[in-house]
């Protein structure tokens, strides 16, 4: 009890002297991102496109469940593959042959058919992820236009230095993004490998909803 009324006092003293004594108002500067505008001491909006891909690559930590569908154009040669994502698990798709990826304790299996069942092994060189670059964008490599988001001049090095290992020398051109359901939904670029130039078309889909089963051995 003796403690209880300590307390108390404690807490009294401080209400009286703050009664008796004016307190100076504290001017608590604010601060609003970079697509908010100070107006009457509230940040408001005033760029919801700027707002929209700041999301959208934050939200990129969480992206671990959706389906990728890549189409390459090499002149008249049209190829077209699909990866699935889930969490640890993934497939890839070329031709109607599927293959199936899982990363079990740190150690790359994979699984592919051979006759009418499938087969498991393992990994050791690290898997390709090109297709994975995106991963390392950042809003302010984009600028908006026209409800479309093209790659700034100054980022295309940033965008090359991914594919380089596989493709030496190459070049990227072009390249343009779209968002869809606070998501991006395609990616649109030329890589040039020398003389030969390949159009790709990244298809995002099935967002939080793509469920890869792996196969029974």
């Amino acid at each position: 009890m003796r403690k209880i009324l300590f307390v108390f006092a404690i807490i009294g003293a401080f209400v009286l002297s703050a009664c008796e004594k004016e307190i100076p108002p504290i001017d608590i500067p604010f601060t609003c991102e970079s697509y908010e505008e100070l107006q009457n001491g509230v940040c408001v909006i005033v760029d919801a496109e700027a707002k929209l891909i700041i999301d959208v690559f934050n939200e990129l930590d969480t992206f671990d469940s959706y389906t990728l569908s890549v189409i390459v154009q090499n002149q008249m040669d049209l190829y077209t593959m699909t990866i699935e994502f889930d969490d640890d698990k993934a497939s890839f798709e070329l031709d109607g042959n599927k293959e199936y990826f899982m990363n079990h304790n740190g150690i790359n299996e994979h699984y592919f058919k051979q006759g009418d069942s499938y087969q498991k092994e393992t990994i050791t060189e690290p898997l390709s992820d090109d297709f994975l670059f995106f991963y390392n964008l950042s809003p302010d490599m984009f600028t908006s236009l026209d409800g479309k988001y093209y790659l700034n001049i100054q980022s295309y090095d940033e965008i090359e230095a991914f594919f380089e290992l596989e493709f030496p020398g190459c070049t990227v051109q072009n390249f343009e993004m779209s968002i869809d359901n606070e998501h991006i939904s395609e990616m649109i670029f030329d890589l040039n490998v020398g003389d030969i130039n390949y159009h790709m078309v990244m298809t995002f889909s099935l967002v939080g909803e793509t469920i890869v089963t792996i196969p029974e051995i």
